[in-house]
């Protein structure tokens, strides 16, 4: 049997794929919503396919699935065996590349802001990681020019010195010069600390009036590159927010279909999958299924997860990233929900509560 006809074999439900060499070795794993279709577009004539999908199709000789109940099961699947595995050509799944944090450098008498690959320990304040190195350069960028903070290396600059170029143009407020006091400085410094915390949408407000105001004007290279640094600060924000959610072990439910009023349900802390089961709606009370989940739930919090939420290693955010973009991603087919902290303190009333809005639509 060849490798097409075997993938016409292959059924019409979700699952994980895994494609091995002439030596046995897995070197490629997939995940489908439906395994037949997916599996066999590898063996049909596509003149855009692209130079890594031909070499793998040549190396392969067999080719084995397992069957998974919802795509998303299937999804989770793969992840987890492509970091077992670390296939071959799985490479654009793997963690090998470096992540930027942005660096702000309190141990200073004027902080500079920086980008590191690396944390150390000299009591310098760090953002990240952030996966899009060009992202973060573009912003760091902006930052170091919107609150004036420092570029120079060293300071202070000799007394002949007419100062740095950026003191020249403008862009800072001269501590090379001894033009500023540490600490009016740091007012700047403190500033972008908060913004990068998200605690301040001035930056972005004053920037997307720039946005309008250069594209009234017909500036339209000015407002294409304020738009690109606009796009770099909401991924430098966006990717925080993730990171503060996830240290914090947030609580995500995702409820998948899988027939009529049949659904696999999901609980993740984090970046973790603690439980899944499933559940029908067929014969079953809203106050019944109320009670189920709020119970599984809960032990689920309690009994699964032993340990605290620590802060997060590359793995852990690079995981927790694809899982929340793969959900919101599939929201249409997939309903996810956050369920808040203060759900799971004092009695479960407030658990059931919080449960019977979310399952209400399973019902209706």
């Amino acid at each position: 049997m060849d490798l097409a006809e075997k993938a016409r074999s292959f059924p019409a439900k979700p699952g994980v794929y895994f494609m091995k060499d002439s030596m046995g070795n897995i070197i490629y794993v997939g995940k489908a919503k439906k395994l037949r279709s997916r599996v066999m577009q590898y063996f049909q004539h596509n003149r855009d396919r692209s130079p890594k999908i031909n070499a793998l199709i040549e190396n392969i000789r067999d080719i084995e699935y397992v069957l998974t109940d919802t795509e998303l099961e299937a999804f989770l699947t793969e992840c987890r065996m492509i970091k077992e595995l670390k296939p071959r050509y799985n490479s654009q799944m793997k963690n090998d590349r470096k992540y930027a944090y942005i660096k702000i450098s309190l141990n200073e008498k004027f902080p500079r802001m920086s980008i590191t690959t690396e944390k150390d320990e000299t009591g310098s304040l760090f953002f990240g990681p952030y996966t899009s190195q060009v992202s973060v350069e573009r912003a760091v960028a902006f930052m170091r020019d919107y609150f004036k903070i420092r570029k120079c290396s060293r300071l202070p600059l000799s007394k002949n010195s007419s100062g740095c170029l950026n003191y020249g143009l403008g862009l800072c407020l001269g501590a090379c010069m001894g033009d500023v006091s540490s600490d009016d400085y740091r007012k700047c410094v403190d500033r972008a600390v908060m913004f990068l915390e998200g605690k301040d949408d001035t930056v972005l407000n004053d920037l997307n009036d720039r946005i309008i105001k250069a594209a009234e004007n017909l500036e339209f290279e000015k407002a294409a590159k304020y738009r690109d640094e606009f796009r770099a600060l909401r991924h430098v924000l966006n990717k925080q927010v993730l990171i503060r959610s996830s240290s914090r072990g947030r609580n995500i439910l995702a409820i998948e279909p899988v027939g009529k009023n049949c659904y696999k349900v999901f609980l993740f802390k984090g970046n973790r999958l603690l439980n899944t089961w499933s559940f029908s709606a067929e014969n079953t009370s809203r106050v019944h299924a109320v009670d189920f989940f709020a119970n599984e739930i809960s032990d689920s919090i309690k009994v699964r997860y032993h340990g605290k939420c620590t802060v997060l290693s590359q793995q852990d955010i690079d995981e927790a990233q694809i899982i929340y973009s793969y959900l919101k991603k599939r929201k249409n087919d997939i309903k996810s929900y956050w369920l808040p902290t203060n759900w799971f303190s004092g009695c479960n009333s407030r658990l059931k509560t919080g449960v019977d809005k979310i399952i209400g639509t399973l019902f209706s």
